[in-house]
């Protein structure tokens, strides 16, 4: 019966995370238990590298954040898990897929930045503060590179529009040094122009192009 409990929890934890429960404390409310008493489970979670921890590159390293690092699982539970009963009577959607190509895609980005340099950098991560967050945040000694992600085919008008949330986003990003701004897309619209208005602008094709 123990062993059982057990596994409860940790199919609790994986569930929770997978609904955006991200932080400690998100995760034990959602579970009811004290969040003294949920760590261990996660720590061995992330010993077996099916979660991993995040913390913010910039600010406060205390608020940290538990996201499914294994694809095998996060597509189960993203996907699968929520419509088992529409899986069996052949009723089951596609709509979630989104969200896994979404978090995968910004995997891939990060991937792409690292092995193929096309900037330069010492350190990169993810950034968020109060709400707001950053898919990637990459810092060199002097420059601070600030990137969304979108698993999306965005139109100019909507590339600039990511790229003015950002704009905001960065007046929250402490950081003594310039701040560029990119995005990374499925595809952009007028990619060229972008770029020549200062942005930093990638998307899949350059990615294929590298590997």
């Amino acid at each position: 019966m123990q062993e059982e409990t057990e596994l409860r929890v940790y199919f609790s934890i994986l569930k929770a995370i997978s609904e955006r429960n991200r932080r400690l404390k998100e995760i034990a409310n959602y579970l009811g238990l004290p969040a003294r008493s949920v760590y261990p489970y996660i720590d061995t979670l992330m010993r077996l590298g099916l979660i991993e921890k995040e913390t913010p590159i910039l600010g406060s390293r205390k608020v940290s954040l538990y996201r499914i690092a294994d694809p095998v699982l996060l597509t189960w539970f993203t996907l699968t898990y929520p419509q088992l009963e529409e899986i069996s009577q052949g009723t089951a959607s596609l709509a979630n897929l989104y969200k896994v190509l979404s978090r995968r895609f910004e995997d891939l980005a990060r991937e792409f930045l690292i092995l193929k340099r096309p900037i330069e950098f010492e350190r990169i991560g993810r950034w968020w503060f109060k709400g707001e967050e950053i898919d990637i945040l990459a810092l060199d000694k002097n420059v601070a590179y600030l990137i969304e992600v979108k698993w999306s085919d965005l139109r100019e008008r909507d590339a600039k529009k990511v790229l003015s949330s950002l704009k905001e986003k960065a007046k929250k990003v402490k950081f003594e040094g310039d701040i560029r701004l990119g995005l990374i897309a499925r595809s952009v619209e007028k990619k060229d122009e972008l770029k020549s208005e200062g942005f930093l602008v990638w998307d899949l094709s350059d990615i294929v192009a590298s590997r």
